[in-house]
């Protein structure tokens, strides 16, 4: 199991944002896939590593946020809420979430057996972070255009710019090389919740 915690940075001078957070990841299906676990802090338990970065890649790119990732054996209540899950999968998240708080990119990931695979994922995802407070929110807009279509051309349509302009903002991002790592990313996280 991967659990994910989110803590809010700051909450009294921002606001809390925290309903921000979940409705960015409003579930269709019964299960909620983040719930509020205590004042500005929100958690999430997921069984497919997919899911687990999708959140992690929000938050990172939204900022303000302390990101703790744990691995490992877990239990989810009858309910499925992770309020009341249990195991190290969920020690490991709150040890990791503490412990983002001291990083200069707020993330952290503990394993319950496999610490050297969780240490190289908090590299990959530290990157993430220093290239997604690096790009401004007109790549943002670029990148997302892109990543709908898959297409510069399609993208700079949309966009109402050139194709090389998208080009070049995708070269000056970095976003190509980024979510070429993506699947190394989802891997490093099943094996460490294995």
């Amino acid at each position: 199991m991967i659990v994910v915690t989110i803590d809010q940075e700051n909450s009294r001078h921002r606001g809390d944002r925290v309903d921000d957070l979940l409705a960015a990841f409003r579930s269709d299906g019964p299960d909620p896939v983040l719930e509020r676990t205590a004042g500005d802090e929100a958690q999430g338990a997921f069984e497919e590593p997919a899911a687990a970065l999708s959140v992690v890649l929000w938050a990172l790119r939204d900022g303000g946020w302390h990101i703790g990732i744990g691995a490992g054996a877990g239990r989810l209540s009858p309910d499925r809420s992770p309020r009341a899950g249990t195991g190290p999968a969920f020690i490991r998240a709150r040890e990791a979430v503490e412990a983002s708080k001291k990083a200069p990119i707020s993330i952290a990931v503990r394993s319950e057996e496999r610490e050297e695979r969780a240490g190289l994922l908090e590299g990959l995802l530290r990157l993430y972070g220093v290239l997604s407070q690096r790009r401004t929110a007109r790549q943002w807009e670029i990148i997302d255009a892109y990543a709908k279509s898959h297409s510069a051309s399609e993208a700079a349509s949309v966009l109402g710019i050139s194709d090389p302009a998208v080009s070049q903002s995708l070269r000056s991002s970095a976003w190509r090389e980024e979510s070429a790592t993506h699947p190394l990313a989802v891997e490093l996280l099943g094996e460490i919740s294995r």
